[in-house]
């Protein structure tokens, strides 16, 4: 659904994406990954639209969506959940959630209901300020806001950073979840080997490009190249 194909994207004259290209299907979970400042957020601003690209081209179910802005993409289908968060620390969780609904309603698609059930912590912190939960808490609100657009495909950035273990096991989970009802999600991580099972297809970053490409089993049974990649 998701087809990034050899963008170059610069921040004023700095070029930090050098023919950066990728790939994620509806149903399926793809891992993006790599050491720090190898362009992974780059290019999820890439697609979003934050930072566009300068050249080549980023497609979404057949549709150029290079030059569009941020809020056409989100209404096109891809629902980000941003490293850092970034929820809106003076509202509820509930109107957290409530402020990025999509329009109208339509058959299977995301409710209250649906992210309550999902994530039952945040059912129960629903009346609290998003500033009073915990970074995990927090998380799962930032998903569940994600979900509220009824994305076809979730980006997950710094998904489970600084997050304790059993948390991150409930993210894990979440998406796990996500992928059997057919949604796509594109993960950012560095705990690959905690999510390695429910990867369907990866790619390593280095210095602004795809240096490696195939399974999560693949690469971690690949000692020479873990280290070289991502310094496991």
């Amino acid at each position: 659904m998701l087809e990034v194909h050899d963008i170059e994207t610069f921040y004023g004259r700095q070029q930090v994406l050098f023919g950066m290209s990728l790939r994620a299907s509806r149903g399926s979970v793809t891992a993006l990954v790599g050491r720090n400042g190898m362009g992974k957020t780059t290019t999820i601003r890439s697609i979003m639209g934050f930072t566009p690209a300068a050249r080549g081209a980023i497609s979404l179910d057949g549709r150029d969506i290079t030059r569009w802005q941020p809020h056409q993409v989100a209404r096109a289908g891809i629902g980000l959940v941003p490293e850092g968060r970034r929820l809106f620390a003076n509202l509820t969780v509930e109107e957290n959630l409530r402020a990025t609904a999509a329009r109208g309603t339509r058959s299977g698609g995301w409710t209250l209901s649906r992210v309550y059930e999902l994530f039952p912590r945040v059912a129960e912190r629903r009346g609290n300020p998003s500033m009073h939960l915990s970074g995990g808490e927090q998380q799962m609100v930032a998903i569940g806001r994600a979900l509220m657009t009824n994305p076809g495909l979730v980006i997950l950035d710094e998904a489970t950073e600084g997050l304790a273990p059993l948390i991150r096991q409930e993210i894990w989970a979440a998406v796990a979840c996500l992928r059997a009802e057919g949604c796509g999600v594109l993960v950012i991580d560095k705990n690959l080997r905690e999510f390695a099972a429910l990867v369907d297809a990866l790619f390593v970053m280095e210095k602004g490009r795809v240096v490696w490409h195939g399974s999560a089993e693949g690469l971690l049974s690949d000692a020479v190249a873990t280290q070289a990649y991502l310094g496991l």
